[in-house]
């Protein structure tokens, strides 16, 4: 655990989120859970919502999280896995 804290990687990557337009979830399958969304990118995505930038799941919405609403809340964009559609959305 002390890597993590002293690392600062949720600051980090909150400064990279406020740098960019928008952020990209890689959401495979992990745990057995198709379309995996964990507690820290949750956090991310709720970092990159309030700072009104977009947010793209590569693959499609998760089914499985006991977060499902705050998801759904943020609007994310599926691109479906393909990468291409994310100009369609800019």
């Amino acid at each position: 655990m002390k890597i993590y804290v002293s690392h600062d990687y949720i600051r980090s990557h909150y400064k990279h989120i406020l740098e960019s337009d928008a952020i990209l979830i890689v959401n495979n399958e992990k745990h057995g859970v198709k379309n995996y969304i964990g507690g820290n990118v949750l956090m991310e995505m709720g970092m990159a919502y309030v700072n009104n930038k977009k947010i793209f799941f590569l693959t499609e919405m998760p089914t499985e999280a006991p977060y499902l609403d705050e998801i759904h809340a943020m609007q994310p964009i599926c691109l479906h896995g393909d990468l291409i559609n994310i100009s369609k959305n800019i």
